[in-house]
């Protein structure tokens, strides 16, 4: 478990690195290989976070560790499942918002919801439009008609 994070970085004497030649029953040592890999993905992802100022037992009910721009780490609110309302570079689902509705780009990396025709209608394309698309009636089909001798 980690002891210093997340103020400074553990090291495999907060996270001891079992060697194959210990016994599975010295004290401490239990399950080598389940601690030794666990040990090593704590130690990675303490790196990859980066340290703070502020140590975990500081952390509100609900908190998660949140990078700076700066590296550190900081406590923040957690938004809770589904409460994002914008990431860089993501389309959220909240953008469309009835059935049949579909995404459309309105200019480069700017996508906008494009709301269902109604019965009947097909999708066609418009340069004029906002989106390049706009739903219209279907052109009456040409009857075909062939002789035969």
């Amino acid at each position: 478990m980690a002891t210093n994070y997340p103020t400074t970085l553990d090291t495999t004497t907060q996270q001891p690195n079992i060697a194959a030649s210990d016994e599975m029953d010295d004290p401490g040592k239990l399950h080598d290989e389940v601690h030794t890999n666990h040990s090593q993905a704590i130690i990675q992802i303490e790196t990859k976070l980066g340290i703070g100022s502020s140590a975990a037992n500081s952390a509100s009910t609900d908190q998660i560790l949140v990078k700076q721009a700066d590296g550190s780490t900081q406590w923040a609110a957690n938004p809770g499942a589904g409460a994002l309302t914008s990431l860089s570079g993501a389309v959220l689902e909240s953008t469309v918002n009835a059935k049949g509705d579909i995404y459309a780009a309105t200019a480069d990396d700017t996508v906008t919801r494009l709301g269902v025709g109604t019965n009947g209608q097909v999708l066609t394309a418009d340069s004029t439009a906002a989106t390049g698309l706009v739903w219209a009636a279907a052109d009456s089909p040409i009857p075909l008609i062939l002789a035969l001798s």
